[in-house]
């Protein structure tokens, strides 16, 4: 499928600052998936967030043509294997094996860059050092500040120039704009279809190792750019405090229907104590309880928009019933700390935030135990979780820098995107042992103080593998948290839109305006269901229904 607008004069125009920031500051493309601002923030799921558009057809692969062979690849078997892209288990070290005889690299020198969200290290140290030696080739990392790396993606795509030959971004740096695909990626990065499509990528085992989605969701124009960071399936859970429930005697959380949650949260709920049932349940039921999609998908055959379901009304008329029992937290803000405090019961949160609150708690409270609700059917029906977003970062190689130092890059791609089980993976992940880490009681890997100081979140967003649970010096911790994914992965499901770049046009930019505030009107009983519904008649002729007639076009071009 062609996408390219005809009369586009940009790319035989000089590349300067004025064009990219014009490139930059123009709206935005609609994914049928969350983006990774939406899971990290925790905020609502998106309805369809669209802002202006370049109108046309989508820029994606959405004909499957150039998408790299998937060919799973693991040196160590799990203790729990993934289940429809969940996360594997492991509940000890493995004996880690090595992925290459010798350094794949050719010599060569990469300038790249990438954001951390820890203090920045000196990128000449041991860490670096020894990573470079291992790859055979020179990355020269400079590491950006990560809050604030939007100003930034925007000032070095201002200056082509100022690129430097790898560059790593959030997804939602770039995501957002309708013009990426079209002129800002093929301007400013290499097209690396030829070098990873079909069994091409074959030359890079732990590349093919990434799976279609998440390369779909790096290719714009039917051509991939970007090397993805790949997410696992699941993402909102909606977790609860298992110690304190013991407390109230309810051993096990396994709801059945949406009456059963509400019986639970009316039995616990002690706001004179200042312990609520939940904080806003909304993001977290959509998906584990309601099955409510995000954007766009094809329900029963039809292309159907997440506000034409029952299902979301249904979950606002839920959680207004909760707001209106005073069974909600009322600071919505107060957000992770207030559940970890023990103030409410149940939080919904990031899949990935499992990790983290049971580390905060080492130390500080011993008798702090969690676990998460297994999706259930609100109405006694088949539950439904949708595949969460397929990825997370994407890095991408400045256009004409020459075959030799694209081939440097993904050489040295390949080697930091070896999966767990490996020595390569192991250096990556805690550097060298003796010098960055020792191993702990039970074989965890302890940083030093030098590791402390080098070994920071850096090299994975250039490039990384799928994820693992592997946290075993968290006692349980592992085993719950695989019982969760193994259950909850059964519920599964993709979206036909999953990783399909999507670009809105200019004229429905703003026909969602004031929706996502009018479910907090709706929720926090300032408003009635009967408004929503009546707003998204309107919704529908503004341009509702056209946006369906549009995603048609796209699912028709689909492969069957």
């Amino acid at each position: 499928m062609n996408t390219q607008r005809e009369g586009s004069t940009f790319l035989n125009a000089p590349i300067n600052r004025r064009s990219f920031l014009g490139l930059l500051a123009a709206g935005a493309a609609t994914i049928g998936v969350p983006s990774l601002l939406a899971s990290c923030a925790q905020s609502e799921p998106l309805p369809g967030d669209s802002a202006k558009g370049g109108g046309g057809a989508p820029t994606a692969t959405s004909d499957g043509s150039i998408a790299p062979s998937y060919q799973p690849i693991q040196y160590v078997e799990p203790d729990f294997p993934s289940v429809n892209g969940t996360l594997p288990g492991y509940t000890s070290r493995p004996d880690f094996v090595k992925a290459y005889d010798a350094p794949p690299g050719s010599g060569v020198t990469i300038t790249a860059a990438a954001p951390t969200w820890s203090p920045i290290p000196d990128t000449k140290g041991q860490y670096f050092t020894a990573i470079n030696e291992a790859i055979g080739n020179t990355i020269d990392l400079n590491l950006l500040s990560g809050n604030d790396i939007w100003d930034i993606a925007q000032t070095r795509l201002a200056d082509a120039n100022s690129l430097p030959d790898w560059f790593a971004l959030p997804t939602w740096t770039v995501s957002g704009n309708a013009k990426f695909g079209s002129e800002i990626a093929p301007a400013v990065f290499e097209d690396l279809t030829s070098h990873l499509t079909g069994d091409k990528v074959l030359e890079y085992p732990h590349l093919a190792n990434i799976p279609t989605e998440a390369w779909m969701n790096s290719s714009w124009e039917n051509k991939i750019y970007a090397i993805p960071m790949p997410g696992g399936a699941l993402d909102m859970t909606y977790f609860y405090r298992k110690d304190l429930l013991a407390e109230k005697g309810i051993t096990e959380v396994a709801p059945t229907s949406i009456d059963d949650l509400f019986a639970m949260y009316k039995e616990i709920n002690d706001p004179g104590a200042g312990r609520y049932a939940t904080l806003n349940p909304w993001t977290a039921l959509t998906n584990i309880a309601f099955g409510v999609q995000s954007g766009w998908t094809v329900i029963d055959g039809k292309v159907i928009h997440r506000m034409e379901t029952d299902n979301y009304f249904d979950c606002l008329d839920f959680v207004a019933k909760c707001y209106k029992e005073n069974l909600v937290h009322p600071d919505d803000s107060a957000g992770r700390q207030t559940f970890l405090d023990g103030n409410v019961y149940f939080n919904g949160d990031g899949l990935g935030g499992w990790r983290e609150m049971v580390a905060s708690q080492v130390g500080v409270n011993e008798t702090f135990e969690m676990d998460a609700v297994v999706p259930f059917g609100y109405n006694g029906g088949e539950p439904v979780y949708w595949r969460a977003a397929p990825a997370s970062f994407w890095s991408f190689i400045k256009k004409g820098i020459g075959e030799e130092k694209i081939k440097a890059i993904l050489t040295s791609a390949d080697f930091l995107a070896a999966p767990y089980g490996t020595e390569e993976y192991d250096l990556v992940a805690n550097g060298v042992e003796g010098v960055h880490y020792n191993l702990g009681e039970v074989g965890e890997p302890v940083k030093t103080e030098l590791g402390n100081t080098e070994v920071v979140p850096s090299y994975m967003f250039l490039a990384s593998p799928p994820g693992v649970a592997a946290d075993f010096q968290y006692p349980g911790y592992v085993e719950t948290y695989s019982a969760y994914s193994a259950a909850a992965g059964q519920y599964i499901k993709s979206s036909p839109f999953l990783g399909i770049n999507v670009v809105v046009p200019d004229e429905y930019r703003d026909i969602e305006a004031g929706i996502s505030d009018l479910e907090t009107e709706v929720q926090r009983g300032r408003a009635s269901i009967d408004v929503m519904r009546e707003r998204v008649d309107q919704w529908r002729k503004d341009g509702g229904d056209a946006l369906r007639d549009y995603y048609k076009k796209i699912l028709d071009e689909l492969p069957a």
